[in-house]
């Protein structure tokens, strides 16, 4: 049942601790991007 899944996963995003340890990782793959767009 992926439907539960997905609010779960939200949920997650939400939180602040998710939110920075999300970040982190994504901060080198949106600067690479950023850069390719340039």
């Amino acid at each position: 049942v992926p439907f539960p899944s997905v609010p779960e996963a939200h949920n997650h995003h939400i939180q602040p601790r998710s939110l920075t340890v999300g970040t982190i990782p994504f901060y080198p793959f949106r600067a690479k991007v950023l850069t390719k767009d340039v």
